[in-house]
This record gives C-alpha cells, sequence and structure tokens, in this order.
C-alpha cells in the first residue's frame, strides 16, 4: 500500500504477503491501519476487485474510492476486434476527460452506460459495463484538474511493484516469503526516505467538489 500524506510526500504504508488477492485480505490490511493510527483517508484507488468496494467502506466509511481507470480501458480494447479499437479508444478518451472540464461523475457515468448500450449489441460482455459500481471509475471528477492524472489510476503502484520485481530478479532465489518481504520492505523503506520524500504541491490543498 502506498500512501500520500497530508504534506504532498508519500509513503510505503505496507508490504504484505498474501496467497491470493481478496477483498477480505484487503479489508484486514486497512482495519491494519486503523490500528497503527490512520484516522482519516480521504481517496483510495484501487483496481475493480471484486468485493473491494465493501473492504474500503467497511475500514474507512468516509473516503471516496476511485477505481483504475487504465484497468478499464485495457479490458475493454481487450474485448474488442482489431477493427473496432481504434474507434473504441477514441471513445474512451471522450469518457474519461482530464483537464478543462466542467463534467461531473454522474454525468459521465450516464455516459458509459450509453456506451456500454451500443456497444453491448455486438460484444455482449461490454453491456455490463453499466453496472452501478462502475460510477467509481469518475470519482476523478471530483477533484482539480493539478491532481486528475496522478489519481485516476493505480500507475504509482504499479511502478512501485516494478522496482519490486527488479530487485527480486537481481537477487534470484530467495529462502522463504518472509526473506521477501523484508527484502521488499527495504526497498519500500529506501523509496519513502528518498523519492516519496520530495513533496509534491499539487496535493497541498486539494479540494474536493
Amino acid at each position: 500500500m502506498l500512501g500520500l500524506l497530508p504534506d504532498g510526500s508519500r509513503e510505503v504504508l505496507t508490504v504484505v504477503n498474501h496467497p491470493t488477492e481478496g477483498a477480505i485480505a484487503w479489508e484486514m490490511e486497512l482495519q491494519a491501519l486503523k490500528e497503527r493510527g490512520v484516522k482519516q483517508i480521504d481517496l483510495i484507488v484501487s483496481d475493480a476487485l471484486s468485493g473491494i468496494e465493501n473492504a474500503v467502506c467497511s475500514a474507512f466509511p468516509t473516503a471516496l474510492h476511485q477505481l483504475c481507470v487504465v484497468h478499464f480501458k485495457r479490458k475493454v480494447l481487450n474485448t474488442v476486434s482489431s477493427k473496432d479499437k481504434a474507434e473504441v479508444g477514441e471513445e474512451l478518451k471522450e469518457l474519461f476527460p482530464m483537464e478543462h472540464t466542467d463534467m461531473t461523475p454522474l454525468a459521465a457515468y450516464k455516459k458509459l452506460r450509453t456506451f456500454a448500450q451500443r456497444w453491448g449489441k455486438k460484444y455482449p460482455s461490454l453491456a455490463r459495463l453499466g453496472n452501478e459500481r462502475n460510477a467509481a471509475y469518475f470519482t476523478y471528477l471530483r477533484f482539480s484538474d493539478s491532481v486528475r492524472r496522478m489519481i485516476y489510476s493505480t500507475n504509482w503502484v504499479e511502478r512501485l511493484n516494478r522496482s519490486y520485481k527488479r530487485t527480486l530478479l537481481m537477487r534470484g532465489a530467495m529462502p522463504s516469503p518472509t526473506s521477501v518481504v523484508y527484502l521488499l520492505g527495504s526497498v519500500a523503506k529506501e523509496k519513502t526516505e528518498g523519492t516519496y520524500a520530495r513533496r509534491l504541491p499539487y496535493f497541498r490543498e486539494w479540494k474536493i467538489r
């Protein structure tokens, strides 16, 4: 878990090993953050793991929740045929505007439902995109232009995971899962004290619409 602190710096909050990823595991880790003293979270950005919204709501009921738009786009484009990718790609750009837009999350979700109904006629699996939980893909529109590109996806965490993978590839075989966690913890500590210590000014006074 990677957290953004009130002063604009970032911190790796925890490094854990769960054999399988699930909403219950994430609820356990979020509850563990509360036990360690985290009192408030304004926004949680995650992938669309089934049931994760319930885990977020259970641990931090006042937190807003943003599902990863990058994963969403990738899933949609992998569903359509090559001849439709360009057209669908352009429509996805319009569905998820970033700067210079007054579109509300509700208005954007309504456009997604229209998109799902139309393309669902050709690709039945896309018809399910109109599901109400998918409104959480547009939470980023409640924030100012200056931070939207940094909160609409899990890219920060993905980059951290790539650092973990590079470290493990350099080390080769590890004696136990516990040793892996300790090694990744050292990477997290280095990141927190180095790159992540730099404060991002855009977040010091962010406002939620």
